[in-house]
C-alpha cells in the first residue's frame, strides 16, 4: 500500500498548484490596475480640491478680481444694478488723468476729460467689465449727478455738472434703454416755469417704481445750497414742486442721500459748506400725504460697558459724499466724508424702528465720492471713489468690493458655487454650455 506522501507526481496533481498561481497573478494584476485607477481618481480629486471650499460669508468684504479691461479710477460717478446683480457705472471725474498716456487713444476721454462720458456694465457672473456703445443724446454733466434703475431695463440720470463745476450744472433728465443702448433726453412739462428744478449737482434722487415717479431734493449750483423738493411723474411727463424755495424747515445740503418709506422721504446727511456736514442722529423726512417736513429722532447703536454696566448709544458721524443702499426695510450707509476724515464704516438703519446698527467699523478702505449699489439678493458692491493712498495722500480708486448683507436664495448660492468650481464656463460657447446641461437662462447670464 502506497502512502499519500509517496504518491507519484502526475499532471493532474499540478493543476491545483498552477490554478492557485494563476489566480494569485490575476489578483495581483487586478489589484495593480485598481490601485492605479484609484491613484488617478485621487489625483483628479486633488486638482478639484485645490480651491478652498466655496462659501458665502455674510458681512465680510472681498475685493472682486476684475477679469477684463476696467474703468479708470474716478470719483463723483453713480452706480446702479439690475435684477441679476449686474452693475452699471455712469460718468465720473478724474483731473489727475488729463495727460495720462494710457488714455491718449480713448476718443471719448480726449473729448470730455476730466469727465468720463461713458457707461460701463459689470457682469457679476463673469467678473468682466464692458464699455457699452450707446446711441442717442448722451448726458454731458457727469459728476455728482443722480441715477436710478427703472423697470430693470432703463437707466435714469438727472442733474450733475461738468467742468468748471459752478458753470455747467444741469437739470436735464435722461433715460437709457439698456436693451437698445439708446439715450433719450426727456422734454418734461411743468404747470409753471418756476416749478422746474433748478440746475444743480449733488442732489439726492429716489425712485417710486410702483407709481412711476422720481423725487429729487437739494443740491448746489456751486455757490449756494438748497433743499428744494420736486417730483417727476413718468406717466404724465410732468414735474411738480413739492416745497417752496422759501421753506427753511430743513437745512440746505448737497451730496446727501434719500429713500422712500411708507409715503415719506427720509434724508440722510449731506453738507452745505466746507467742513460742514449734517447730523445722522436726527433725520428730516417729508410727509408726502400732508406735504410737510418733519424730524425723526433715531435710536443709536447700543454699546454696553460690562465693567460699569452702563449702556451708551452710538450714531454715524455727520457726513456727506456717502452712499446709502436700500434693501427691504433697511438702509445701508457706506463711507463718506466727515470733517476732512474719510469714513471707513458700514451702518444699517432699520426704517421700521428707526434704529442704527454699526455692522463693520473698518471696511477694507476709507472711501467717499464712490458709487455703490445692492442687488435684490443682498450683495452690496462699491466701486471707485476717493481713498487714502500712500503717505496719507488722497487718491482716486478703481477697486471693486463686495459684501453680502443677507443670506442669498439657494439658487443664487448654487449658481455662484457652480461658477467658482467651473471658472472656464465663461470661455465656452452657448452650444457647449447647453450640451453640458446648463439651462438657457444661466447661459444668458454669462453673456455681456
Amino acid at each position: 500500500m502506497i502512502s499519500k506522501l509517496a504518491r507519484p507526481f502526475t499532471l493532474f496533481t499540478l493543476i491545483p498548484i498552477v490554478s492557485k498561481v494563476v489566480c494569485a497573478l490575476v489578483y495581483l494584476f487586478i489589484g495593480r490596475i485598481l490601485k492605479l485607477s484609484l491613484k488617478m481618481e485621487h489625483d483628479v480629486n486633488q486638482q478639484i480640491t485645490k480651491k478652498k471650499m466655496f462659501s458665502i460669508k455674510i458681512l465680510q468684504f472681498e475685493r472682486i478680481k476684475i477679469e477684463s479691461q476696467e474703468p479708470s479710477a474716478r470719483s463723483g460717478h453713480r452706480m446702479v444694478c439690475d435684477s441679476d446683480g449686474n452693475l452699471y457705472v455712469l460718468g465720473g471725474y478724474n483731473s489727475d488723468l488729463i495727460d495720462d498716456y494710457e488714455l491718449k487713444d480713448d476718443d471719448d476721454w480726449v473729448r470730455t476729460r476730466p469727465l468720463f462720458a461713458e457707461l460701463w456694465k459689470f457682469n457679476i457672473s463673469t467678473n468682466r467689465f464692458t464699455k457699452l456703445r450707446t446711441t442717442g443724446e448722451f448726458p454731458q454733466q457727469l459728476a455728482s449727478h443722480s441715477c436710478e434703475m427703472l423697470n430693470d431695463d432703463t437707466l435714469i440720470s438727472f442733474g450733475g455738472t461738468a467742468v468748471p463745476f459752478e458753470e455747467f450744472s444741469s437739470n436735464n433728465l435722461y433715460m437709457c434703454d439698456l436693451k437698445t443702448k439708446h439715450w433719450t433726453l426727456l422734454n418734461p412739462m411743468c404747470k409753471e416755469e418756476s416749478q422746474f428744478p433748478t440746475k444743480k449737482y449733488g442732489q439726492a434722487l429716489c425712485l417710486d417704481e410702483e407709481n412711476s415717479k422720481i423725487y429729487t431734493c437739494g443740491g448746489t449750483d456751486g455757490f449756494s445750497f438748497c433743499a428744494d423738493l420736486h417730483c417727476y411723474d413718468f406717466r404724465e411727463k410732468l414735474w411738480t414742486q413739492l416745497t417752496l424755495p422759501t421753506d427753511k424747515s430743513v437745512e440746505s445740503r448737497y451730496r446727501h442721500e434719500m429713500t422712500l418709506y411708507e409715503n415719506s422721504l427720509f434724508i440722510f446727511g449731506g453738507g452745505n459748506g466746507t467742513n460742514t456736514e449734517l447730523t445722522l442722529e436726527t433725520l428730516p423726512y417729508f410727509d408726502l400725504k400732508n406735504r410737510r417736513w418733519e424730524l425723526c429722532e433715531t435710536i443709536g447703536h447700543t454699546v454696553k460697558n460690562s465693567m460699569s454696566h452702563t449702556v451708551k448709544f452710538k450714531f454715524p458721524s455727520p457726513r456727506r459724499c456717502h452712499i446709502i443702499c436700500r434693501y427691504k426695510d433697511f438702509v445701508f450707509l457706506l463711507g463718506g466724508l466727515s470733517k476732512l476724515r474719510i469714513c471707513r464704516d458700514l451702518w444699517k438703519f432699520d426704517l421700521r424702528i428707526k434704529k442704527w446698527t454699526l455692522l463693520i467699523e473698518q471696511i477694507p478702505i476709507s472711501i467717499y465720492f464712490h458709487g455703490a449699489s445692492v442687488s435684490s439678493f443682498g450683495q452690496l458692491t462699491f466701486f471707485g471713489g476717493i481713498t487714502t493712498g500712500q503717505k496719507l495722500i488722497n487718491v482716486r480708486s478703481k477697486r471693486l468690493y463686495s459684501v453680502y448683507i443677507d443670506i442669498p436664495p439657494l439658487a443664487i448660492m448654487a449658481w455662484k458655487a457652480l461658477l467658482y468650481y467651473n471658472d472656464n464656463f465663461k470661455n465656452k460657447t452657448d452650444d457647449q454650455l447647453l450640451k453640458l446641461g446648463l439651462p438657457n437662462i444661466y447661459v444668458k447670464k454669462l453673456r455681456d
